[in-house]
Protein backbone atom coordinates (compact mmCIF):
# COMPACT_ATOMS: atom_id res chain seq x y z
CA UNK A 1 0.00 0.00 0.00
CA UNK A 2 1.37 3.40 -0.99
CA UNK A 3 1.59 6.16 1.57
CA UNK A 4 -0.46 9.27 0.81
CA UNK A 5 2.00 12.15 0.82
CA UNK A 6 0.88 15.72 1.41
CA UNK A 7 2.62 18.17 -0.90
CA UNK A 8 2.45 21.95 -0.43
CA UNK A 9 2.72 23.80 -3.73
CA UNK A 10 2.81 27.47 -4.61
CA UNK A 11 -0.19 28.08 -6.84
CA UNK A 12 -3.59 26.59 -7.47
CA UNK A 13 -4.82 23.20 -8.50
CA UNK A 14 -4.01 22.64 -12.16
CA UNK A 15 -0.86 24.75 -12.04
CA UNK A 16 2.52 23.65 -13.35
CA UNK A 17 3.63 23.07 -9.74
CA UNK A 18 0.87 20.50 -9.28
CA UNK A 19 1.85 18.74 -12.52
CA UNK A 20 5.50 18.72 -11.43
CA UNK A 21 4.58 17.32 -7.99
CA UNK A 22 2.53 14.50 -9.57
CA UNK A 23 5.35 13.68 -11.99
CA UNK A 24 7.88 13.55 -9.15
CA UNK A 25 5.86 11.92 -6.33
CA UNK A 26 3.29 9.93 -8.34
CA UNK A 27 -0.49 10.09 -8.34
CA UNK A 28 -1.04 9.09 -4.70
CA UNK A 29 -0.59 12.59 -3.24
CA UNK A 30 -2.68 15.27 -1.60
CA UNK A 31 -1.99 18.75 -2.93
CA UNK A 32 -2.02 21.65 -0.49
CA UNK A 33 -2.22 24.84 -2.58
CA UNK A 34 -0.49 27.89 -1.09
CA UNK A 35 -0.40 31.54 -2.12
CA UNK A 36 3.35 31.98 -1.53
CA UNK A 37 6.52 29.94 -1.29
CA UNK A 38 6.85 31.06 2.35
CA UNK A 39 3.43 29.53 3.03
CA UNK A 40 4.54 26.19 1.52
CA UNK A 41 7.44 26.08 3.97
CA UNK A 42 5.17 27.07 6.87
CA UNK A 43 2.78 24.22 6.01
CA UNK A 44 5.69 21.78 6.01
CA UNK A 45 7.16 23.13 9.25
CA UNK A 46 3.75 22.89 10.96
CA UNK A 47 3.40 19.25 9.88
CA UNK A 48 0.42 19.82 7.59
CA UNK A 49 2.54 18.92 4.53
CA UNK A 50 5.27 16.33 4.09
CA UNK A 51 7.09 18.20 1.33
CA UNK A 52 7.10 21.65 -0.28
Amino acid sequence: MEVLRKIAIQGESGSFHEVAAKNYFGKNIEIIPCATFDQTLAETKAGRADFA
